[in-house]
Order: C-alpha cells, then sequence, then structure tokens
C-alpha cells in the first residue's frame, strides 16, 4: 500500500518502502512496540530456545496470562512458518508458572523481581492464572496466500493465530510504519479464556478434597451476613460485599489461596497470612489445606468481611 505526505498545499509526496535488511530489524521493532500488534502485550523473551533446540523469535504474555509467540520472517513468508510456530505452541502449552517467571527473570524487565509481582501491578488482580491459552503471531512484510489460507482454517479450529504485515516507509528521514491485518480475531472461535467461568470450572482444578474445603469455607463465610455475593471470573472466585470484594479463593491441586482486604488492624495470631504485594500493606494471602485450619482461617476471613 502506498503511503503519502500531504503538505500544507494538499500537494501529495509518496514516501519510499524501505526494504528491511534482517529480520533482527523488524524484531528490534517489535521488542520495542509489541503494542504494534495488541494493546495489552509485554515481550518476556527474545530469541528463546526451547526444549528441543529451535529458537522463538519473540515470546510474550497478554494481560490474561497468555503466551504469545510471535515469528518473524522476511519477505515472503513462506508455508513452514505455520509448521514451526505450531511446533512453539506445543512447547509453550506446557510451560508452568515456575518457567515462565524465570524466562520473566532472564528477560528485558528489571522492575519487578518476580511474574507475579509485575502482573499484580498491571492487572490489579490477586492472581493471573498463567498459560490458560497461546496465541500465535506470524509477522512479514508479505503473507502469501497459501500461509493466510492455512492461518484463517487454523483459526476456524480454534487455534488462536494471526498474520500481520509490517512494513516502514521512509520521506526526507521521516520513517513510517504500515501495518496491515490479514488474518485477525474476526469471526474467530470464543477461546477458553473468554468463555465465563463458573464455581464448578475452577473447583475442577482441584483434587476432590479442595472441594470439600471449598463447600466447608464457603457455607462459613455465607453465614457472616445475607449481603454476600458469589462472583466467580475468570482467575479466581470472588466474595462481594457492598459491590467490593473482600475474599478471593484461588483454586490449585491440592490447597487454595486465598486473598484477603484487610485494615491496619488486622489480627493474625497464627501468622498464617503472608503479604501479597510490597505496595499493599492490607492485602493479604492464606494458604488452605486442611480441616483442622477452618476456624484459624475464619477468624481472619471475618475481619476481611468487617473491613468493607
Amino acid at each position: 500500500m502506498a503511503i503519502h505526505s500531504i503538505d500544507k498545499d494538499g500537494k501529495i509526496t509518496p514516501y519510499k518502502k524501505m526494504s528491511v535488511s534482517k529480520e533482527a530489524e523488524i524484531e528490534d521493532f517489535i521488542e520495542k512496540n509489541p503494542e504494534i500488534l495488541e494493546k495489552d502485550l509485554i515481550i518476556i523473551a527474545r530469541q528463546k530456545e526451547t526444549s528441543d533446540g529451535k529458537i522463538v523469535d519473540l515470546m510474550g504474555l497478554d494481560k490474561s496470562g497468555n503466551v504469545v509467540i510471535i515469528e518473524l520472517k522476511k519477505d515472503n513468508v513462506a508455508r513452514k512458518v505455520i509448521s514451526q510456530i505450531l511446533d512453539y505452541a506445543v512447547w509453550a502449552e506446557d510451560l508452568k508458572y515456575e518457567e515462565l517467571n524465570s524466562i520473566f527473570k532472564d528477560g528485558p524487565s528489571t522492575e519487578y523481581s518476580t511474574l507475579n509481582e509485575k502482573f499484580q501491578d498491571w492487572t490489579n488482580e490477586i492472581e493471573t492464572e498463567f498459560n490458560q491459552n497461546q496465541k500465535l503471531y506470524v509477522i512479514g512484510e508479505e503473507i502469501d496466500p497459501r500461509t493466510e489460507k492455512l492461518a484463517r482454517y487454523l483459526r476456524q479450529k480454534g487455534i488462536d493465530i494471526y498474520c500481520i504485515e509490517i512494513n516502514f516507509h521512509e520521506l526526507d528521514g521521516h520513517r513510517v510504519v504500515d501495518k496491515r491485518e490479514i488474518v485477525v480475531e474476526d469471526n474467530a472461535p470464543v477461546r477458553k479464556s473468554q468463555a465465563p467461568r463458573t464455581e464448578e470450572d475452577h473447583l475442577a482444578k482441584g483434587e476432590s478434597g479442595i472441594s470439600e474445603l471449598y463447600s466447608l469455607l464457603k457455607t462459613k463465610v455465607l453465614e457472616f451476613g445475607n449481603d454476600i455475593t458469589v462472583n466467580p471470573v475468570q482467575n479466581y472466585i470472588g466474595f462481594v460485599r457492598h459491590g467490593k470484594n473482600f475474599l478471593w479463593v484461588k483454586i490449585r491441586k491440592e490447597f487454595m489461596t486465598l486473598g484477603l482486604q484487610v485494615q491496619d488492624s488486622f489480627d493474625d495470631p497464627k501468622n498464617m497470612a503472608s503479604q501479597y504485594r510490597k505496595d499493599k500493606e492490607n492485602l493479604k494471602r492464606v494458604v488452605f489445606k486442611e480441616k483442622d485450619e477452618l476456624e484459624d482461617i475464619m477468624y481472619l476471613v471475618k475481619q476481611a468481611y468487617d473491613t468493607i
């Protein structure tokens, strides 16, 4: 697509398309400007080696904690890029938080000590459920018709893949970037991360004993008053009073993580709670995994309820 400058007299002057000599030039640009692909995206690794020795050009995370794989190709994007990026997606699908956190700490960000800390600050969520889905971006100066057709087919089958053309143009030392979305989210299937969550969805992540613990906890919490609403969302089950969460429940395989919003006078005689974030003294975290902890935990939860 031709790009033109318009002067004050209405005269147009064409920009000259700049040929990208190396993949690294587009790679540099996306690493510094990930919002060119989507608004809420961070890059956590560049030239990341997979478990079988292959190299991912760029690796990122979106605001929901989904892994984003970005594969860059110079000139026409060959068909093989589809098989490459699917191979990377298979590798990425199995990455746990600990592995993502290690990749993040080795990456370009130096402001945060952990991935959880970054996301708590970024999303204002107690906890993020990482890597529920993988997003795949194929980037090139030109997307060939066969690659486009294959990508559209994969989207119809539920694979979250995008194809985007990026080109640079220059006029009198002024550079502009031209982005064309070839395969995007239009007519795409609903991804798992977008589907509404229920309590049952969350409880399915835990072993049978966790469901029993949650039932005991829920029963006791609802006895506090009839002004409590249970609100399951993407990453946790919220317990809401007067429109605000006072308790967040995150189901794990063998335990639950509870988030509590408390006051400065919070009393924790058995030191069960830890601080969720360095910058939020009144946001506490409690691990619940045994029935005999219920009474002590309810003492802490009641204080959170009374805070709202």
